[in-house]
C-alpha cells in the first residue's frame, strides 16, 4: 500500500491530499485536519484515522500548518521521558529528539544526575565506600557516580587489599 500526502489548490482554495492509490485521493481541508488533530489522542491516532502512516501523518499536519512539535514538548516537559511519548506517537525516541532540536527546544539527558541533597550523598557513600557500590546505590553509570563523588566533595574510595598472589615454589633439596 503506497500512500502519499501532499499540497494542492483546487478552486483557489489549498487542499492536502492523501492518495493511497496513483488513482485514489482524498482531499482534506485544514480546517477538517485540525478538528481531527484536537479530537485524537496522539499522532498514531490521526494516522489511524486517515489511512496513513504517523511520518505522513506529521506531512499531513505540517502542510495544515500544526505545530505538531510544540504540542509534543509540552507532553515530553510534563513526562520527561522521550521514549513512551515516542512510542505512543509511532516514532524513535532519536527522531522525537530530533524534532525537537530542529525547533530548539532543549531535551533532557535521559539518565540525568539523582537531585539528591548532600546529606542523603553522604549516607549512601558511608554505607558503601566503594564506586561500584555507589553507582547500584544510585541507580547510575560508574562514571557517573565517579563525578557525583568528586563533586559533592565525599571522603577518598577505600581501596581493596591487593593480593599478592601465590608464594613461589620452594625446590626440595635432598
Amino acid at each position: 500500500m503506497m500512500s502519499r500526502v501532499f499540497e494542492a489548490k483546487h478552486c483557489g482554495v489549498s487542499y492536502a491530499y492523501v492518495s493511497k492509490t496513483s488513482v485514489v485521493w482524498a482531499p482534506f481541508s485544514k480546517r477538517e485536519i485540525r478538528e481531527m488533530y484536537l479530537k485524537c489522542a496522539n499522532l498514531r491516532e490521526l494516522a489511524c484515522h486517515f489511512g496513513i502512516s504517523p511520518l505522513l501523518a506529521r506531512k499531513l499536519l505540517s502542510i495544515a500548518g500544526i505545530d505538531f512539535v510544540r504540542d509534543l514538548y509540552n507532553e515530553y516537559l510534563a513526562q520527561r521521558c522521550c521514549s513512551s511519548l515516542a512510542r505512543q506517537n509511532g516514532m524513535k525516541p532519536a527522531t522525537l529528539s530530533k524534532l525537537f532540536k530542529e525547533k530548539g527546544l532543549k531535551v533532557f539527558p535521559r539518565h540525568s544526575r539523582p537531585a539528591l541533597p548532600s546529606r542523603s550523598l553522604q549516607e549512601i557513600w558511608h554505607r558503601t565506600k566503594t564506586i561500584n557500590s555507589f553507582a547500584r546505590a544510585l541507580g547510575v553509570h560508574w562514571q557517573t557516580a565517579s563525578n557525583i563523588h568528586s563533586d559533592s566533595g565525599l571522603p577518598a574510595p577505600e581501596q581493596p587489599q591487593k593480593r599478592l598472589g601465590r608464594p613461589p615454589k620452594l625446590q626440595h633439596t635432598e
